[in-house]
């Protein structure tokens, strides 16, 4: 391989204007009467030519192919090392190389899940989002993508994504080399994590550093949801969700009664009532800080993980 095809093809063309000449050439000399033979036979020489010719183009259609599927095969496999975070720095070096981007420069990762688990197949993902380039790998359930950033910040890239994002996505904070790909991999599936099902929602991560501390920490994070709504989660469902979707709207609200009546379409006197008796149920005041902290988390825990077994 590394020759063009075009020029494949013309050198066959040469080849046989060379053979047929030289038969030519051979014929008047030797056997002039059979020049009419000669002529008659012309089409299927060239016929023969033709057919080799088609031969060599389908050989070389065939041997690019091949190649073209190892050079894939190995930029993927170098992809996925720098993301599992398991390149050394030889691995770091070639994966440069072979895509085509710095070892040290501005890089985050995207992390994709689009409603159904996959996206379309006949929806090609985008290799570029305005000034941004990315490289894609699939995952099990979502899509992965490495994002040469340039000059543009997260805030830019959360803009281009919310044009391609019909499900959820987890964004890493920016890192400056394609050897801390890995860890920025992590990151962004954790940030994807705190997303609520259905979306579209897109998850930065430095925007929900605590949401991802307590799915990190599964064990202590049902501590704290114990400790702070173990009473309330024990009322009948109904009951239980009319008073969490009250404290998730009040804390949204900023704490008030009037906005998140309005939200809930209610009077604002229900709900100073269910804000009283939240507190009651918790032991909480929800006008001290460090209470409204411990409320706020165990809220979010609450809609992010699983409830426990049993």
């Amino acid at each position: 391989m590394g020759l063009p095809l075009e020029s494949l093809l013309r050198m066959y063309r040469l080849a046989g204007q060379v053979t047929w000449s030289a038969i030519v050439d051979h014929m008047e000399r030797e056997r002039p009467e059979r020049l009419d033979v000669l002529v008659r036979a012309a089409s299927h020489v060239w016929h023969a030519i033709d057919r080799q010719s088609l031969v060599a183009c389908d050989v070389y259609a065939r041997r690019e192919q091949e190649i073209l599927g190892r050079s894939k095969e190995r930029v993927n496999a170098l992809l996925d090392a720098l993301l599992d975070g398991s390149a050394d720095a030889g691995v770091v070096r070639a994966a440069a190389d072979s895509l085509g981007l710095p070892e040290r420069a501005r890089y985050a990762v995207v992390t994709v899940r689009f409603p159904g688990g996959r996206h379309h197949d006949d929806v090609r993902l985008p290799a570029t989002l305005g000034a941004l380039r990315l490289l894609w790998r699939m995952r099990t359930g979502h899509e992965v993508a490495v994002v040469a950033l340039g000059r543009a910040t997260l805030d830019d890239l959360c803009q281009e994504l919310s044009l391609i994002v019909s499900g959820v996505a987890g964004v890493s904070p920016v890192v400056t080399g394609l050897d801390e790909l890995g860890t920025a991999h992590e990151l962004a599936s954790l940030a994807m994590r705190t997303c609520a099902d259905g979306g579209p929602e897109i998850a930065r991560l430095d925007e929900r550093v605590p949401a991802v501390l307590m799915i990190s920490r599964p064990g202590v994070t049902g501590h704290l949801v114990e400790g702070a709504l173990g009473r309330l989660l024990a009322l009948d469902p109904a009951d239980r969700d009319t008073l969490l979707t009250t404290l998730e709207t009040w804390l949204a609200c900023d704490g008030s009664a009037a906005r998140a009546a309005g939200r809930l379409f209610c009077h604002r006197n229900t709900i100073i009532n269910r804000v009283r008796r939240i507190e009651q149920l918790t032991g909480r005041s929800l006008t001290r800080p460090r209470d409204i902290v411990d409320l706020a988390l165990a809220l979010d825990a609450v809609r992010l993980l699983p409830p426990p077994a049993g």
